[in-house]
């Protein structure tokens, strides 16, 4: 059972990857079991796409952040100029 977990953390991180809009308790279950079945499993190929997957959506989701943050500062600046 245990090398399937790979496979369970691919899906688990497509299904946040394409329905993450539309559920949030659901997301966050599913990005759990992502990242524990993933921590969890052996090496193999479908460990390495999903640890891809998971990466691109951490970069996606950091670079969000960053994009807000910036916005957030420059209308403000814009605001009490």
């Amino acid at each position: 059972m245990r090398k399937y977990y790979g496979l369970f953390s691919l899906i688990f991180s497509f299904y946040i990857f394409f329905f993450y809009k539309f559920e949030e308790t659901l997301t966050i279950i599913a990005l759990f079991f992502a990242f524990y079945y993933w921590f969890e499993a052996p090496r193999g190929n479908f460990k390495i796409v999903s640890g891809l997957v998971l990466g691109a959506l951490l970069l996606i989701v950091v670079g969000v952040i960053i994009i807000a943050v910036i916005a957030g500062l420059a209308l403000r600046s814009l605001h009490y100029n």
